[in-house]
């Protein structure tokens, strides 16, 4: 076979598999995205985070929220529940980070798919 045509199976081999990883990190990050509080399921979306750094800000001490399934859901300390949710927020973010480079830093198929 043509060498420019093996580059060219190998850039598209390549770019298949980066396309693949990164929509099975997306996936991920959307799962560690959730929260688990009393019952419900919050997403720690920025939206999410900042109306209740918004209701902190008010001083608002404890609230009845829906959760991603509209349930009620009441919180008794929106300044507990806003710093677990960043938290938890923050960690997802960075894990996300870490590996999104790991994979973009990556020449080869195998390199790609080797935690």
């Amino acid at each position: 076979m043509d060498s420019k045509i093996e580059k060219a199976f190998e850039a598209a081999s390549l770019m298949a598999t980066f396309n693949s990883q990164k929509r099975l990190l997306e996936e991920e990050f959307a799962q560690t995205l959730l929260y688990y509080y009393k019952g419900g399921t919050f997403v720690a979306s920025e939206q999410r985070l900042s109306f209740l750094s918004a209701l902190k800000n008010e001083k608002v001490e404890s609230i009845v929220l829906l959760d991603d399934n509209n349930a009620p859901i009441a919180v008794e300390n929106i300044s507990e529940f806003f710093d677990n949710l960043f938290s938890h927020y923050k960690e997802a973010t960075n894990l996300f980070y870490y590996k999104y480079k790991k994979i973009t830093s990556s020449k080869t198929i195998e390199s790609i798919l080797n935690d």
